[in-house]
């Protein structure tokens, strides 16, 4: 049986299941994601659509040109929780927000591998093989303690 994971937006209007394995991690430093996050990059794990499930509420959307495509966000209306985007020219994949996710533990012991892309880097992507990913993901994801 696939695994099967479950997010939430932050105020729980919206709850979403995944099932099975992510094709990528995806750490994306362009200024789209830089402004979606508020970071200096946007964590992401790339799906096939059909591996997400809304289980609760509805998605609102929006779309902006980037990259001779169109990329569609999708958010709860309440409290405008990212939860994934779309790109045009790949109509039947999704990057979910990783911060959306219940519980990030299972990431470290995935063997995927982190794309950084970026203007810095002339677009180009950099592989950073499995072994590195979960160091970074273990120092990264972690739960912060509630009295920060």
């Amino acid at each position: 049986m696939p695994q099967t994971h479950e997010g939430v937006c932050q105020c729980g209007a919206v709850r979403y299941r995944i099932t099975g394995e992510a094709t990528a991690l995806v750490a994306c430093h362009c200024s789209h994601c830089q402004r979606q996050s508020g970071s200096a990059f946007g964590l992401s794990m790339r799906l096939a659509a059909d591996q997400f499930e809304l289980i609760k509420g509805e998605l609102k959307g929006f779309a902006r040109p980037g990259n001779d495509r169109i990329i569609t966000g999708s958010f709860c209306p309440h409290c405008g929780t990212h939860i994934h985007h779309k790109l045009s020219d790949q109509p039947d994949v999704i990057s979910l927000k990783l911060g959306t996710l219940d519980d990030t533990e299972w990431l470290i012991r995935c063997q995927m591998m982190q794309r950084f892309i970026g203007k810095r880097r002339g677009n180009r992507h950099d592989h950073i093989p499995a072994p590195a990913l979960r160091r970074r993901l273990s120092m990264r994801l972690h739960p912060l303690p509630d009295h920060l």
